[in-house]
């Protein structure tokens, strides 16, 4: 019994000096916990609807997962009325705040009409809950556009993780009877079908403070949500057919992705699930039909549609360039008679500038202008806005 109860305590002890060495550990070369919490407070909401208090949230997860986002027949949707703080968000590091207005867009209440819209359709590109509301390329724009005079009003419907055919739907449901003069669709590389979701296990309240136990924890949400979406939250799109279709087309190699343009299609095949879709024929035979019904419903409720398209990081961050998507979309653009906006020539010319060659070394990520394979760092986002302002003065029609 003596024996038994020694190698138990020599277990505990060990046990507790690894969890201490691995909170020590995770402190020194890991990134905070992100959390998201709120302080009570009531904001009266006047706008389309009747006046509604703000809900204020009290999260300790991703928005993903704590009541920001709400599932509807038609696609995830931001709920309405809340009042949201992100400590240290997972991407930026920044306390951001996100509040949401009574029909549930990412921006201030919209009342009687008074000045000319400009809605702006996008996932989480466009929602941009990584930066506070000031540096979001939607807000920019109208600031830029009030600077020059011009008294236009940008409305951000963006929601995270959502497609394009999502994007028509809240065009339909919400959009419309805003009455905007102008609808920029912001066009991600992944948007031919719902993107993934981020999921973070929620910890009990005693261990919430461990840095390493939310690293963990995180990691097992990621593997928990990678599971569930390839099973689920997909659109019943031919991938199978569309990676068929990619694998013939273009040649491999191994390597990092600026190597060669081999590596930078095997990167692609890696990611087929995400935006690697945008490199197959199929993906953009699909998607079609769904502008051509954005160009049908521009000239039966009379304001001008205009197109803007993201690319990946990988894109910017190569010596050589690989546009097969922006071509697709410029190509598509054109038949339809839709002005289309292509970001990834000033975004190179851009990188380029602000390091010279040194952005193409090999096994180098730079955030200068993004933090991860598409959300832009406020440097990024103020980029957009400018070329974004730039092209809907000249396309918009707007004065």
């Amino acid at each position: 019994m003596k024996q038994v109860a020694v190698k138990l305590l020599l277990s505990a002890v060990a046990l507790l000096s690894f969890a201490l060495f691995a909170e020590v550990a995770a402190r020194l070369f890991l990134s905070p916990p992100q959390h998201i919490a709120t302080a009570a407070r009531a904001i009266a909401a006047p706008a389309l609807g009747p006046a509604t208090p703000k809900q204020a949230l009290s999260l300790a997860e991703h928005p993903d997962d704590g009541g920001l986002y709400r599932s509807t027949p038609t696609g995830r949707r931001l709920n309405p009325n809340r009042l949201v703080t992100i400590e240290n968000h997972r991407l930026s590091k920044k306390r951001v705040l996100i509040e949401t207005n009574s029909i549930g867009y990412r921006n201030p209440e919209l009342g009687a009409k008074t000045a000319p819209r400009i809605l702006f359709l996008g996932d989480s590109v466009t929602f941009q809950d990584f930066l506070n509301e000031g540096e979001t390329f939607v807000r920019l724009i109208e600031q830029k556009a009030k600077r020059d005079q011009k008294n236009w009003q940008t409305v951000n419907s963006g929601v995270g993780s959502i497609s394009l055919k999502t994007e028509l739907a809240i065009l339909l449901e919400t959009g419309l009877a805003l009455q905007p003069d102008v609808v920029v669709v912001d066009f991600y590389l992944n948007d031919f079908q719902e993107s993934k979701g981020v999921h973070i296990v929620k910890l009990p309240a005693l261990l919430e403070k461990s840095w390493f136990l939310y690293h963990v924890a995180s990691a097992l949400g990621q593997l928990k949500g990678e599971a569930g979406d390839a099973n689920a939250g997909f659109e019943k799109v031919n991938l199978p057919a569309w990676r068929k279709d990619f694998q013939a087309r273009v040649p491999f190699a191994e390597g990092f992705f600026n190597e060669s343009p081999g590596a930078f299609n095997g990167m692609l095949a890696a990611n087929f699930r995400d935006f690697g879709t945008a490199w197959s024929s199929g993906a953009w035979d699909y998607i079609r039909p769904l502008f051509v019904e954005l160009k049908r419903l521009s000239e039966a409720h009379h304001f001008k549609l205009l197109i803007v398209g993201f690319p990946i990081y990988q894109q910017v961050y190569t010596s050589f360039v690989d546009d097969y998507p922006q071509q697709q979309l410029k190509r598509l653009g054109q038949e339809l008679e839709i002005p289309v906006l292509d970001l990834l020539p000033p975004l190179r010319a851009e990188a380029l500038r602000l390091r010279d060659r040194s952005i193409y070394r090999l096994q180098e990520i730079n955030q200068d202008l993004f933090y991860d394979q598409c959300h832009h760092t406020p440097a990024g986002s103020a980029l957009v806005a400018d070329e974004i302002y730039r092209f809907l003065a000249q396309k918009s029609g707007l004065r």
